[in-house]
Parts: structure tokens; C-alpha cells; sequence
């Protein structure tokens, strides 16, 4: 469409969707990608925060608590972990990337369940290559060692994915 064409390729979809469909159809789609996008959201920090609450912090404590004090202590991880993801969303351009940066946490998690199905499980192995991946997501992010090394274009997911098998 002509008319949109000044826009650019990123913004030309959103403005074509406003400016050529009824009202009640942009709320829904908009709805609808909302959705979508908390329901992942919610799922990739919920997840690492009951990992770290019920495998790590109650195996090394050896703690007793029940489980409404179990949960109370997921549900200020899953603050913290929301807190950091929103800070860290501040530094990311693209949505897509920054859904592939969260993504990216949950790989080691992922091999980890993958290594303890097929082999002995081992805790401190498991440990090795969650902390271990996640410095090194952490890195790569934050820091121009992708770039020292010559990898500067190369996504996070990868990254994660090579940390977590060689840790792993």
C-alpha cells in the first residue's frame, strides 16, 4: 500500500492492522499477542524460580519448611526474576531478540532433565552447567567478549545450547 510505504517494514504491518480493521478485531488481536506473550513470560520465570527453590535451595539448606513457606520464597524469586528480566528488556532493541535472550536461560535447564534421564544423575554436574551456561549468557550479553572472539552476530539460544552440552 502506498500510503504506508514511508513507514518502513516494521511498522507498516501494525499501522495496515489499525488503520484498515474494525476496532473491536485490533483489541482482539492485540489481546491475543498479549496473552501470548505474558503466558511465555510467566512460564520462563516461573520455571527457573521453582528450580531454584525446591532442587537448590532446599537440597543445600536441607530445610524443613512446609509448603506454603516453599512457595511464598518462589513467589519472591519469581519478583526478582521479573525484575531482573524487565532491567535487562532495557538493553535488548528487538522483541524477538529479547524473547530468545529469556528463552536462553531455560536451555541448560532443558539438557539437564535430558543428561539425568539417560545417565546417572549427578548434582554438582547440574549445578556446573546451569551456573556455568548462565555466566555465560550473562557475558555474552553484557559484555564485548563475542566480539574479542569473532562471534559477535551469534544469537544467545546458540550460545546457551553449546555451553549446556559441553558443561553438561
Amino acid at each position: 500500500i502506498p500510503e504506508l510505504q514511508e513507514l518502513g517494514p516494521k511498522s507498516a504491518g501494525p499501522a495496515l492492522i489499525v488503520n484498515y480493521l474494525p476496532d473491536w478485531l485490533v483489541i482482539w488481536l492485540c489481546a491475543g499477542f498479549l496473552g501470548a506473550l505474558l503466558s511465555t513470560f510467566a512460564t520462563n520465570v516461573m520455571a527457573p524460580a521453582t528450580l531454584f527453590v525446591k532442587d537448590i535451595y532446599v537440597s543445600v539448606t536441607k530445610s524443613q519448611e512446609s509448603e506454603a513457606q516453599q512457595a511464598k520464597k518462589v513467589r519472591f524469586m519469581i519478583l526478582v526474576l521479573g525484575i531482573i528480566a524487565i532491567g535487562v528488556s532495557f538493553f535488548l532493541p528487538p522483541m524477538v531478540e529479547g524473547a530468545n535472550w529469556v528463552c536462553s536461560w531455560l536451555t541448560p535447564v532443558f539438557w539437564i532433565t535430558v543428561f539425568g534421564l539417560l545417565w546417572k544423575r549427578s548434582r554438582k554436574a547440574a549445578e556446573i552447567t546451569l551456573f556455568g551456561s548462565w555466566i555465560i549468557n550473562f557475558l555474552w550479553t553484557f559484555t564485548p567478549v563475542a566480539s574479542w572472539i569473532g562471534l559477535g552476530g551469534v544469537m544467545n539460544a546458540y550460545v546457551m545450547l553449546a555451553s549446556s552440552l559441553v558443561l553438561g
